[in-house]
């Protein structure tokens, strides 16, 4: 356990205006070490009020991811949690911290408790501005102003002006209407209110009017009329037969022949006439004439000219893709030319969304909403259980703290034949066991980070049109690291279903399938699912794109002895059983033999020749290794993500810019038995001896131990490390 002290300063200090809201208070500390050191790094730490300096309940709590450097952090209280209402009416309140330090895996709650400043209880000062006031009276400058019924108090200077009145017990204000005559009105005379009367008996008078209209102004109301005729500076009157028969337009004569259903005014180069539609040919159009926004009917054909219409006669813009017809077609068909006219196609592939972004968050928001970038804008939205705006890999990122992301069904995320989903992933290293999903899509695919006990994988699951539907593919000791940023990403191409870390793969499997099943607008979820399944951690750019090239990487093939399944990433080709020739025949390279056993006939002949014997454990044991009865020895041929591999006896880890595949003790043959074996490395630290031990049949390994003279007593085993290059 870690043992912390931690010394903060706390500055309760509303961090916003009044009228604002949420309200947040500054707090900074240093958190150190009992031996002094200053911690480093992110830590989780919650944040509670108590009405006590001892136990109770907490009137409010939040948790918030911190950065500490040198010690130092500096946070605002009510970031993640808004405090409740009255939370600072109370007499006293005291602050508790408890604090999970960088590589710690539980919370430490810090004593004592620290008590709350009066600073703090400014923030009830908030209804004082743009809110309500509560008070039993009202004084300005020492004098009483509103007393405590509400009520204005004659100490407060109020005097009437002229024509005003003050009652000065009730405070009530009236206006003398002393000798006022019906319909009259106050008016100003420049010292007093006195009662007066309108000009022209309340009418109107000044009025002016411009032609047609005429204002005929009298002594107590205008006259206003509006001129009808047919000259101009005239009106015409509803009843006007002109409306009916119009003679020109335009100044051009208008044909009095009556035109027949579906025909068009045209110009005849004399008048306006009525013309069949499919007659009259449009030769060219000019860019900024015609009809806008509108809708042309017609029963008979718009003849329009060969090289008619060009970029010339068309504004930028005027031609959209919702006005292209898509009669005929189906989902993200394409138009193609087929030698004679353009019809709907599917593209080679199938029918599927252009191979490029279908989704991509790069959390840079604050609120509660990850915007779509990728164009399809199809946003996030979440509800707690994450911040937002926390460290990111570019820029801010999310930090999932139970909670989790989606977007509804109904979405634009189109169907895809492949999928490639990918991640900048930072997990918690608090202890945790289970499945967290990074992302998945409903009925298609899912991409989770495997926690558990020394467990930090990736696996990656697709549903396919194929039966059975299901493909996963998984690491296998990739120790994904909990200090820093991982790069993660899965792959299905339709062939093969793939995971990479940092861009290169460490699973692959065979998945020839189809295309991924019909998941068009079927919900997206980031950092877990309503079912569960919640990745803690920071997550920054996630990008999925309807395109899987999966990246080749050079694989080194190697048999780890002693464990059944290979470590660090290597991927597991096949779990055997070391066997080795029997002692009394010639020797041999040790074997790595399936666990179902060899393929061949039954009942060999009786000149047995050299025959393969269990491997088994015998002789001392090194250190950290205790085994009895001589148990079998098991064996994996592992495949890692590496470009070449070699074995370093005389190594417990290897040499600078290499990766250790796994380390452990050198093994042999027993000396009196025949020479000509290599010695094998053996994983002691995940040696699997469950296959138990058989009856002295030979074929024993023993440990090596160094009889050289630079040894120094007691004997020594030799050490040794597969090494690989990164």
């Amino acid at each position: 356990m870690l043992n912390r002290i931690v010394a903060a300063v706390l500055s309760l200090v509303p961090m916003v205006t009044l009228a604002q809201a949420p309200e947040l208070l500054g707090y900074q500390g240093r958190l150190v070490k009992m031996d002094g050191t200053p911690e480093a790094g992110n830590a989780q730490m919650r944040f509670s009020f108590f009405g006590a300096e001892t136990g109770g309940s907490s009137v409010w709590e939040e948790t918030q991811a911190v950065a500490i450097t040198q010690g130092y952090y500096s946070t605002y209280l009510g970031r993640m949690t808004s405090f409740p209402a009255g939370v600072f009416d109370t007499a006293t309140l005291w602050l508790e911290i408890a604090v999970q330090a960088p590589g710690d895996t539980q919370f430490r709650t810090m004593t004592p408790r620290q008590r709350v400043g009066s600073v703090a209880y400014a923030l009830n000062a908030k209804s004082v501005k743009g809110g309500p006031v509560d008070a039993t009276s009202v004084s300005v400058n020492g004098t009483q102003v509103i007393d405590s019924n509400g009520r204005l108090t004659a100490s407060a200077g109020y005097s009437a002006g002229a024509g005003i009145s003050i009652d000065g017990t009730t405070r009530a204000i009236s206006i003398n209407s002393s000798g006022c005559n019906s319909g009259q009105v106050l008016q100003w005379n420049g010292s007093a209110w006195q009662c007066a009367t309108v000009s022209g008996g309340g009418g109107l008078s000044g009025v002016t009017g411009t032609a047609p209209i005429s204002v005929m102004n009298g002594t107590t109301a205008p006259v206003v009329s509006v001129n009808v005729g047919t000259t101009a500076g005239t009106v015409a009157a509803g009843n006007d037969s002109r409306f009916g028969n119009a003679t020109s337009l335009g100044g051009v004569a208008v044909a009095t022949t009556a035109p027949t259903n579906g025909q068009v005014l045209q110009y005849n180069g004399t008048a306006w006439a009525p013309a069949d539609a499919g007659t009259a040919g449009i030769s060219s159009l000019t860019a900024g004439t015609g009809l806008t926004g509108g809708t042309i009917t017609t029963t008979g054909t718009i003849g329009i000219a060969d090289g008619g219409v060009g970029t010339a006669q068309l504004a930028s813009g005027a031609v959209t893709f919702d006005k292209l017809a898509a009669t005929g077609c189906s989902a993200n068909q394409v138009l193609r030319f087929n030698g004679t006219t353009w019809a709907c196609a599917t593209p080679a592939g199938g029918n599927t969304a252009a191979p490029s972004l279908i989704a991509n968050f790069e959390f840079e928001e604050t609120g509660m909403t990850f915007n779509d970038t990728s164009g399809l804008g199809n946003n996030a939205t979440f509800a707690s259980g994450l911040t937002a705006g926390a460290i990111g890999h570019t820029g801010t990122g999310a930090n999932f703290s139970g909670g989790f992301a989606s977007v509804a069904a109904g979405n634009s995320i189109p169907d895809t034949v492949q999928v490639l989903v990918e991640a900048w992933i930072w997990p918690q290293s608090v202890a945790m066991s289970g499945n967290g999903v990074v992302a998945s899509k409903s009925g298609a695919w899912s991409l989770r980070y495997q926690t558990g006990s020394s467990v930090s994988d990736l696996d990656f699951t697709v549903t396919t049109r194929g039966t059975p539907a299901n493909c996963t593919v998984a690491t296998t000791g990739a120790a994904i690291p909990t200090t820093g940023w991982t790069h993660v990403s899965g792959f299905y191409d339709g062939l093969t279903v793939a995971v990479a870390i940092n861009g290169v793969v460490f699973a692959r499997a065979d998945c020839a399938k189809g295309s991924v099943a019909a998941n068009a607008g079927t919900s997206l979820n980031i950092g877990g699912t309503a079912a569960g399944e919640r990745y803690l951690g920071f997550l920054d750019s996630l990008r999925i794109r309807s395109f899987a090239q999966i990246p080749t990487t050079n694989r080194f093939v190697y048999t780890q002895w002693g464990p059944s399944s290979c470590t660090n990433g290597a991927t597991t080709l096949m779990q055997g059983i070391a066997t080795k020739n029997y002692y009394t025949h010639s020797d041999s390279a040790p074997t790595c033999l399936p666990r179902t056993g060899p393929s061949g006939p039954n009942n060999p002949t009786a000149a047995y020749g050299n025959l393969l014997y269990d491997m088994q454990l015998a002789g001392s044991s090194p250190p950290g290794l205790s085994y009895t009865g001589n148990p079998k020895v098991r064996c994996a041929l592992c495949a890692a993500p590496r470009p070449h591999c070699v074995e370093m006896p005389g190594l417990a880890a290897c040499p600078a810019g290499f990766v250790t595949q796994y380390s452990g003790y050198l093994y042999a043959s027993y000396y009196t038995g025949h020479g000509g074996s290599p010695p094998i490395c053996l994983d002691t630290a995940n040696i699997d001896v469950s296959a138990g031990t058989v009856p002295d049949q030979g074929g024993y390994i023993y440990p090596v131990i160094n009889h050289g003279t630079l040894t120094a007593s007691p004997t020594q085993f030799v050490r040794c490390a597969l090494c690989c290059l990164p």
